[in-house]
């Protein structure tokens, strides 16, 4: 399955992963789910970092791909194509408490 981390799971996962779910653990840690962050994730974190609400050990352009590389996440692009597929998702509904969006399978990376 192809899972969206947003925003909280994701630094979570990277920085306080005991706040994550037994379930969001048992999907993030399953080898056949692929796992994506959006860019827009990556630009709140940016944001947020330079105005001080978000620190990070290493500024956010090494800290982030590091992060994301060490846990096998791939970034998820904005591009008009996806702008435009997001009013299609019907059928998507994050899965509760977990912050996890099962991604529809026409949306590859």
């Amino acid at each position: 399955m192809n899972l969206l981390l947003d925003t909280c799971s994701f630094l979570w996962l990277t920085r306080e992963p005991s706040k994550l779910s037994p379930t969001a653990v048992d999907l993030i840690n399953d080898e056949e789910n692929l796992l994506f962050l959006s860019e827009v994730s990556i630009m709140e974190m940016v944001m947020r970092n330079s105005a001080s609400k978000l620190p990070f050990s290493d500024p956010p352009k090494e800290w982030i791909p590091a992060r994301l590389e060490y846990h096998q996440v791939t970034a998820l692009p904005i591009v008009p194509d996806v702008i435009y597929l997001s009013g299609e998702w019907t059928e998507c509904t994050t899965i509760p408490s977990i912050g996890l969006l099962p991604l529809m399978p026409s949306v590859k990376a």
